[in-house]
């Protein structure tokens, strides 16, 4: 069975349509990949001013590690300076995976409205 000259143009059509999607996606792949990496395989990451001038932190691999060797006190210095509670938190984290029990900044009330309470 032949497929008609409408068919033809439609899978035609559809298969250009596929290649520029592909050529899109590629193009910003390759943009992304330019912005986002180093040639010096160090990764590139948001400055983070709380961590500024902290003895032992000079790269994103010591900010990483100090995470994982500290994981309360990079969080909570983070949720601290960087959000606003109305109730400040107690402990930062609880968790045991084994348990399933995952708890982050526990007795924290935080301000998810946006609203100033400083002046309420």
């Amino acid at each position: 069975m032949a497929i008609g000259r409408g068919w033809q143009r439609f899978w035609h059509f559809a298969n250009q349509c596929k290649a520029a999607t592909l050529f899109s996606e590629n193009i910003r792949l390759e943009r992304f990949t330019r912005r986002y990496s180093s040639t010096t395989a160090e990764i590139l990451s948001t400055p983070l001013p709380e961590f500024e001038g902290r003895p032992g932190i000079n790269s994103y691999q010591d900010l990483y590690k100090f995470s994982l060797e500290h994981p309360d006190v990079f969080w909570g210095t983070l949720a601290r300076s960087r959000l606003e509670w109305i109730k400040d938190f107690d402990v930062v984290q609880d968790c045991n995976l084994s348990e399933g029990k995952i708890s982050w900044f526990l007795n924290g009330k935080i301000n998810v409205s946006g609203t100033n309470t400083q002046n309420s």
